[in-house]
C-alpha cells in the first residue's frame, strides 16, 4: 500500500508518465517501419498512417501531458522540487511527438515526389531508426524504475545503466548522421532527393538528441528521488 500524501504525488506523475512512454514507444516501433525499402510507401498509405496511427497517439500522449502538467500545476508541495525537471522532461516528450508527425510528412512528400532511398544509405537510415527505437525502450524503462527509485540507491544505479546506454545511442547516431550526410553529396540522384532525405535523416538525428535530453532528466529525477528518505513504492506496481 502506498502511504503519505508525498507518495500519492509521485504515483500519480509516474503514472502519466508511463502511459506516455508507453504510447510514444510504440509510435516510434510504428514510424520505424516506414523507411524499409528503396521505394517509400505510397501518399495514401502515409495518409491513413497519419490519421490512425500518428494523430491517435499524439492525441493520447497530449492529454496525459496536459492531465500531469494540471496535476502538478495544482500546487503540490511535495512536487515543488521536481517541477522543473517535469516541465523539461513534458517539453521533450512533446517535442519528440511533434518531430515524429514532421517526419511521417517528409516521407510522404519524398514518397509523391518518387524520391527512391540508395542502398547504401538505406542501411544508415535503418541503423539510424532501430537505434531510436532502442533507445525509447530504455526511456520507457528509466520510467518505470523511477517509480520505484524513492529512497532506493540500487534503482538509481540501474537508472544510471539505462542512461548510459541511451547517451552511447545518441553518439552512434551521430556517426550514422555524418556518415549519410557525407553519402548523399555523391548518391542523391538530384537536389530535391538530396533535400528530402537531408531534412529526412536531420529529423531522426534530432529525436535522438531529444530521447538523450529526456533520459538524462529521468535519470536526474530518479537520483533525487532515492537522495530522499521514506517509503518505496510496490515494485508489483512497475514490473519490469
Amino acid at each position: 500500500m502506498y502511504t503519505g500524501a508525498g507518495n500519492i504525488s509521485r504515483e500519480v506523475v509516474v503514472e502519466h508518465l508511463v502511459n506516455i512512454s508507453r504510447e510514444l514507444e510504440s509510435l516510434i516501433v510504428a514510424v520505424n517501419s516506414l523507411i524499409g525499402e528503396e521505394n517509400l510507401p505510397s501518399t495514401e498509405y502515409l495518409d491513413k498512417f497519419l490519421r490512425q496511427d500518428v494523430f491517435t497517439s499524439k492525441e493520447r500522449i497530449e492529454s496525459n501531458i496536459a492531465q500531469l502538467l494540471l496535476y502538478i500545476a495544482s500546487g503540490r508541495i511535495e512536487l515543488v522540487d521536481s517541477k522543473e525537471l517535469i516541465l523539461r522532461i513534458t517539453e521533450e516528450l512533446r517535442s519528440i511527438t511533434s518531430k515524429l508527425e514532421a517526419l511521417v510528412h517528409r516521407v510522404k512528400i519524398a514518397s509523391k515526389a518518387g524520391v527512391r532511398v540508395p542502398p547504401s544509405i538505406l542501411g544508415e537510415i535503418k541503423s539510424m531508426l532501430s537505434l531510436v527505437t532502442e533507445a525509447s525502450g530504455h526511456v520507457t524503462t528509466l520510467v518505470r524504475l523511477m517509480g520505484r527509485a524513492y529512497g532506493n540507491h540500487s534503482v538509481a544505479r540501474m537508472m544510471e545503466t539505462r542512461n548510459d546506454k541511451v547517451q552511447e545511442i545518441e553518439r552512434l547516431v551521430d556517426d550514422s548522421y555524418r556518415r549519410i550526410l557525407d553519402s548523399l553529396v555523391t548518391e542523391a540522384k538530384d537536389f530535391k532527393e538530396y533535400v528530402l532525405l537531408r531534412d529526412t535523416v536531420d529529423l531522426i538525428e534530432d529525436i535522438t538528441d531529444n530521447l538523450s535530453r529526456l533520459s538524462l532528466n529521468l535519470y536526474v529525477m530518479g537520483v533525487s528521488l532515492a537522495s530522499t528518505t521514506g517509503a518505496t513504492y510496490e515494485e508489483s506496481q512497475f514490473e519490469m
